[in-house]
């Protein structure tokens, strides 16, 4: 099979799959919040949201991994959060919610600098240096962490803090992934040494 084939069905069958993951994410947050008017719900269903629809509308990629790993790892990373569900009790808190709404914010001031080069896996796409990627390498990891963890923090279950943990593995193992690859175009290891932090100036 060729790599482009190959490329193109993995592409539709992650289409497919991160579809019908998002519809049942989407209906559950959409119930629990009608139900209870519980903000959590509301903020995390936002930023999943944003991320699908600029993932639908992306351009393709001038080269994309191939990689089982890569295509593993970025999977992952996508969907696991997606299996995040409202706990029974609610326990939101002004604060958490504060900091969901940044984590939300820093996350689409990502994504917009990125416009339609978003992706699940490692890909060149054009090297992004503008706006948020003038700070970090990552902010739309790091709007996600802060957001997800947020959420999971009032409503804590067994099943959400083993996707959490899970979600943060696998976004560790993106990053990593993601900048080995895009190591081979000249104009992002010049980014990485103007822009030495991969999420947290000064930790790592």
């Amino acid at each position: 099979m060729k790599p482009e084939t190959r490329r193109y069905l993995l592409e539709k069958a992650a289409n497919v799959v991160g579809a019908l993951i998002y519809i049942m994410f989407a209906a559950a947050f959409i119930l629990d919040f009608m139900r209870t008017q519980r903000m959590s719900c509301i903020f995390s269903l936002i930023i999943v949201t944003f991320f699908v629809f600029f993932f639908l509308v992306r351009d393709i990629p001038k080269q994309v991994s191939l990689s089982p790993y890569d295509w593993f790892i970025g999977l992952c990373g996508t969907f696991i959060p997606l299996l995040l569900r409202p706990a029974p009790a609610m326990h939101d808190t002004l604060i958490l919610h504060v900091l969901q709404i940044i984590g939300m914010c820093i996350s689409i001031a990502g994504i917009l600098s990125l416009n339609k080069s978003l992706g699940l896996v490692a890909a060149n796409r054009g090297v992004k240096t503008f706006w948020a990627y003038e700070y970090v390498r990552h902010p739309i990891y790091v709007g996600y962490f802060i957001n997800l963890i947020s959420f999971w923090v009032q409503n804590i279950t067994p099943a959400n803090t083993v996707a959490i943990l899970l979600f943060m593995t696998f976004e560790i193992l993106r990053i990593f992934a993601e900048e080995k690859y895009l190591s081979r175009d000249p104009a992002y290891l010049a980014y990485m040494k103007k822009v030495r932090w991969r999420m947290v100036p000064g930790l790592f």
